[in-house]
């Protein structure tokens, strides 16, 4: 009985999906990362991520090349999970979070590569510069739970930093301490 009432949930979460139309929806801070991956030292990486998030998605499951996205992250929540290096980068070396205290992204083209990937090129706004920026999109699917329709997405682009104005000094600059690319990962879960 316990398998079924579990099948039944599982098929109307499917049957729910197929039937979302075009709707915004807001991004789900609590269930949407925004992270990245730099060089150190040539060997290694750094990872972190964004701790505070937001924005909004206008999503047509039908015709994904229509949808829009405009969201952000505030820089001062930054977290790499060493507190002397996330000052560092929240500094004027970096980021300068207290002069430029969000990092914007506004979708501008959507390119459809099949029914559930995309490449989406949107400006990228980091330390007061902005960019065009592709990212490479899966479209995870849908669901409806909890009452509320909800779409799920996975994004991959890089950027190099320099590009962004985000550069400590020129001795730092020229040695492999840290890369000059910068891979971001975001993964969006959106309620209606």
């Amino acid at each position: 009985m316990r398998k079924q009432k579990l099948m039944t949930c599982v098929f109307g979460l499917v049957v729910a999906a197929t039937e979302l139309q075009a709707a915004k929806y807001a991004i789900d801070a609590d269930h949407t990362t925004v992270s990245f991956e730099v060089a150190h030292l040539v060997v290694s990486s750094v990872e972190g991520n964004f701790k505070k998030l937001g924005g909004d998605l206008n999503f047509d499951p039908a015709a994904i090349e229509k949808s829009e996205l405009d969201a952000w992250v505030d820089v001062a929540s930054v977290n790499t999970d060493n507190e002397k290096r996330d000052k560092h980068l929240r500094s004027d070396d970096f980021f300068a979070a207290a002069k430029f205290p969000k990092i914007t992204l506004k979708s501008k083209k959507i390119e459809k590569k099949s029914d559930k990937n995309f490449i989406m090129t949107g400006a990228l706004s980091i330390h007061g510069v902005t960019k065009d920026v592709p990212f490479d999109c899966t479209y995870k699917g849908a669901v409806k739970a909890w009452g509320k329709d909800r779409v799920a997405f996975k994004c991959v682009g890089k950027i190099v930093r320099q590009d962004f104005g985000m550069s400590f000094g020129a001795l730092a600059d020229a040695t492999p301490v840290v890369g000059d690319e910068v891979e971001i990962k975001v993964t969006v879960e959106a309620i209606k």
